[in-house]
């Protein structure tokens, strides 16, 4: 009853529906045209949406200066391990340094903080 075409154009949008979890809705294309067309805008529209959440993960993620500051110098750390051939012992080891300075850091500045408050 249906041609390959059809079919293969009828599963690409069965996929397409549920992967990106648009709803299959009340309207279904007929066509071998509208099952394209559908498929495009779905894929179309999908790009659209994970380029918006990730320009808004995108910009809760630098509201953290701390946060963002060490993962630059974690960033920095690992470049220069790689180009420099650092072993893989020693990486972890400066990775562990890292990570503790940052919150033995934020422990003093608590201190700070809490003892200006005091005085």
């Amino acid at each position: 009853p249906c041609s390959a075409v059809t079919l293969y154009f009828a599963s690409l949008y069965w996929a397409t529906m549920t992967l990106t979890s648009i709803g299959y809705g009340d309207i279904l294309p007929v066509t071998p045209l509208e099952y394209v067309t559908c498929l495009l805008g779905m894929m179309v529209s999908s790009c659209i949406w994970a380029y918006i959440i990730g320009a808004v993960c995108t910009i809760v993620y630098g509201m953290d200066v701390e946060q963002w500051a060490f993962d630059e110098r974690m960033d920095a750390f690992n470049r220069m391990a790689k180009e420099n051939r650092i072993p893989l012992h020693l990486r972890y080891r400066a990775r562990e340094y890292l990570r503790e300075s940052r919150f033995h850091l934020r422990y003093l500045r608590s201190l700070e903080a809490t003892q200006s408050l005091a005085s």
